[in-house]
């Protein structure tokens, strides 16, 4: 592989406006930062064989689900860097290209005020979250 992808999850760990990741041929290994894709045009461009590698890292060299996921062409689970975040993965295989995309899942859920204007927070506490039923939908 041309990238130590163990590596590269230890750093992210440590970079909180990073949200996603994503792996596909032919491209470099590209991440959401501040909501914008940020493509690493430093690193080299990857392969097929660097792709399936990182999904073999990533399924923990597990051939049971590998073998699974060559059967399905599509894959979610959850992979979690040793003394780190936890990620939302899903690996697809379209058209025989393979890709992955990663979310980081948050070890702490963000308060209300850090996710919107406090003025908005306030009226969505006051006029939904107050209410005793009822269901929501948020999207």
């Amino acid at each position: 592989m041309q990238v130590n992808f163990g590596e590269i999850l230890k750093l992210l760990a440590q970079e909180e406006t990073i949200s996603d990741i994503h792996i596909a041929i032919k491209e470099p290994i590209m991440f959401r930062q501040n909501g914008d894709i940020v493509r690493q045009t430093q690193r080299p461009t990857m392969n097929q064989e660097d792709v399936t590698e990182i999904l073999v890292f990533l399924l923990n060299a597990d051939q049971k689900r590998v073998a699974e996921f060559w059967n399905m062409r599509d894959m979610d689970f959850s992979y979690t860097v040793p003394s780190g975040p936890s990620y939302r993965v899903n690996a697809a295989l379209s058209l025989g290209k393979l890709s992955i995309a990663m979310r980081k899942i948050n070890s702490k859920a963000k308060q209300l005020e850090e996710l919107m204007y406090q003025d908005i927070a306030q009226s969505v506490k006051d006029n939904i979250l107050s209410k005793k039923a009822g269901l929501y939908l948020v999207n």
